[in-house]
């Protein structure tokens, strides 16, 4: 049944807004991002789009949210004080970690501070083997005596986290219960319940972070649907989480861990419709917002993910979009380093005060400005449609670093690019990504004004810049399939694990998924994480035909295809998976009627430079509301819209296409 879907993605700078009916129209909206309440910017934005599309609160029946309140949490260390209960003579696991150094020959690098103070780790005496048996029962009175200390000192939660509990979780159930019954009033968190699969260190690390943002993920949830209320909007919420899937509020509020990227995996979720709509493969998405840059990667049309990832140096054991973030955006400030040298980022302006040109108060360059003052940017460009920014700011901020303003603003530019080419090219390398198969696509605020730089530099032939490209993650929320999954660790070979023990796990893990998609219509994905024995590293494959039997076969062929060999070992099955899965709310972008009308008529022309080209040239200028399916805009020319403009370099040959993507080619007519 066709829905009136309302999407609102939350960035570091802006707060984006996508509004679909189920006529197949589709509003966009900004508002800045408010990073003291971000309710507020989630409920500004909310009123833009619904007054840009003139729908009543009371007609959307859907909203989707994709959120950096777990992110920034974790990143600036704003978690609930958090107590640990684990074995007694593994209190310092978190911080002996495995050991590993980022930088091996650096004697006085910084690593992250334990996210438990030693005072807050308790052991216990109970004890479970490998093989899931008991070694030492749970002592109530020992557990009583932990809850006196947790009490007393001001704790907000506490993590359980126990050696082999994903064999068994029997006494991290025990000892939650004794918790729970002391401590009414704090939150008590399992390893069992957050990621039960083998992996000690990763295990106990989720574990506590789960913990950690439980209280904390939980309130801003709770003030989401109080000021989605106020505003009138009263229908069921979704949340996105790490992995590109929409999920109910209850499931992220018990395992905030799971949403630690949901905020960059909604660029994963527009990226993989992106690719479908336009019949291309093999897609390298580059989301670029005013504070960093997401680059995800299609192919064969699904995303990519993960099941382990790290944020700000913790190893956490979830899955995830594949998304790797590079500290460049549109909001990154410029500045001289100590030797004199101009550098660009990581540092960005943010939301508050913004770059010099929006008039908020900021006074520091920023690659915006520098786009500003070389008329990359038009002048008579509104932000979000009601912005209007300052050339003269940004003028006087790029005056800071220098007398020629012009050319430091195309330095600003040039390292901008630079950094972020760099990074793209590792992407690229580690992926095995052939440019001349691909394509690059560019969306958020600034990326289609760096996209045919890029794309030139990494050998990219083809260049898409999907329609409403500044608000693109926003509408890949709406793209993004309802979905849970449930696993569970095993470690055991493929010979060993009897079909009958497969299918009454997997029963119990698909029964617990679909359960949290009440209503949906969900398909079930049945998924194994498999490596040769000794191996320290798993692989992720789908289960064919879901017969446990040929998990090794699946193992093998995806082993050949990453690493170019395979082994005469073993093959473990260190956890299975179970997905519940529906459709995305969002259909495809039917595609336009072809207009034959010609180029169209330039806005204005302004004197602009090409990142790559020496000299500015003259560039015309047009809205992109005059583009339709099939028109043909040859470069030089710049498309202005309320959430970006798009450059097209002068040898570069554009047109739009079905879906309203906007294609760059070089070198031939598109």
């Amino acid at each position: 049944m066709a829905e009136t879907l309302l999407a609102i993605d939350v960035g570091g700078t802006f707060t984006d807004a996508v509004l679909a009916d189920p006529g197949g129209r589709v509003a966009r909206a900004k508002a800045p991002t408010t990073p003291r309440d971000r309710t507020q910017g989630v409920r500004e934005a909310a009123g833009r789009v619904l007054r840009a599309a003139d729908v009543d609160p009371g007609a959307i029946d859907r909203v989707v949210h994709g959120t950096t309140t777990a992110t920034n949490a974790l990143l600036e260390g704003e978690g609930a004080r958090t107590a640990l209960v684990t074995n007694e003579g593994f209190e310092d696991v978190l911080e002996v970690g495995r050991q590993a150094r980022p930088s091996l020959y650096d004697l006085d690098q910084a690593l992250p501070q334990p996210l438990v103070p030693r005072d807050l780790r308790f052991g216990v005496s109970a004890r479970m083997g490998a093989d899931g048996q008991t070694l030492a029962p749970v002592y109530p009175d020992e557990v009583a005596g932990i809850a006196d200390e947790v009490r007393q000192r001001g704790v907000d939660a506490v993590a359980v986290g126990l050696l082999h509990a994903h064999r068994s979780a029997e006494h991290e159930r025990a000892i939650a219960d004794l918790l729970e019954t002391e401590l009414a009033d704090i939150e008590v968190v399992t390893s069992a319940g957050t990621s039960p699969e083998p992996r000690e260190v990763e295990r106990l690390t989720t574990t506590v972070v789960n913990a950690m943002l439980t209280p904390l993920v939980g309130r801003y949830l709770d003030e989401l649907a109080d000021e989605l209320a106020d505003a009138g909007i009263t229908c069921p919420v979704r949340v996105l989480d790490s992995a590109g899937a929409t999920v109910p509020p209850r499931e992220i509020a018990e395992r905030p861990v799971t949403a630690v990227l949901s905020g960059p995996a909604g660029g994963a979720a527009a990226n993989r419709r992106l690719a479908r709509a336009v019949g291309e493969p093999t897609v390298l998405g580059v989301d670029v917002g005013g504070t960093s840059t997401d680059v995800s990667l299609v192919q064969d049309g699904e995303a990519t993910t993960r099941w382990r990832l790290e944020v700000a140096g913790r190893p956490l054991q979830v899955p995830a979009a594949d998304v790797h973030t590079i500290g460049a955006g549109g909001g990154s400030i410029a500045g001289r380093d100590e030797a004199g040298g101009l550098r660009v980022g990581p540092e960005s302006a943010g939301a508050d005060p913004g770059p010099a040109c929006y008039g908020h108060g900021g006074t520091r360059p920023t690659v915006t400005d520098a786009n500003l003052v070389l008329d990359r940017i038009p002048p008579s460009a509104a932000l979000a449609g009601e912005l209007e920014l300052d050339r003269e700011a940004a003028r006087e901020a790029i005056a800071t670093l220098g007398e020629d303003v012009e050319a430091l603003a195309a330095a600003i530019l040039d390292i901008a690019v630079a950094r972020t080419t760099r990074g793209l090219r590792t992407l690229v390398a580690r992926h095995a990504v052939d440019p001349e198969q691909a394509a690059l696509a560019a969306f958020g605020g600034a990326g289609p004004q760096f996209g045919a730089a890029w794309a030139r530099r990494l050998g990219f032939d083809r260049l898409l810049v999907p329609a409403g490209a500044g608000v693109t993650s926003a509408e890949g929320l709406l793209a993004a399939p309802a979905r849970v999954e449930r696993a569970q660790g095993l470690l055991v070979t493929t010979e060993a694990l009897a079909a009958k023990r497969y299918e009454a796990l997997t029963d119990e893990l698909a029964r617990e998924a679909q359960a949290r998609l009440p209503g949906e219509p969900a398909r079930l994905v049945h998924l194994a994480s498999a490596r040769y024995a000794g191996q320290s590293h798993e692989l992720t494959v789908t289960v064919p035909d879901e017969d446990p039997a040929r998990i090794g076969e699946a193992f093998e062929a995806r082993h050949a295809d990453q690493h170019g060999y395979t082994l005469d070992e073993p093959v473990e099955v260190v956890a299975v998976r179970v997905r519940a899965e529906a459709e995305p709310a969002l259909a495809p972008t039917p595609a336009g009627e072809a207009d034959e009308r010609g180029p169209p008529t330039p806005t204005e022309t302004v004197e602009t430079t090409f990142v790559g080209h020496e000299q500015p040239v003259e560039t015309p200028v047009v809205g992109a509301e005059q583009l339709s399916a099939g028109v043909a805009l040859p470069g030089p020319a710049i498309v202005t819209s309320p959430d970006t403009t798009t450059l097209v370099p002068p040898d570069a040959q554009a047109r739009v296409l079905g879906d309203g993507t906007l294609e760059l080619r070089w070198g031939q007519a598109p």
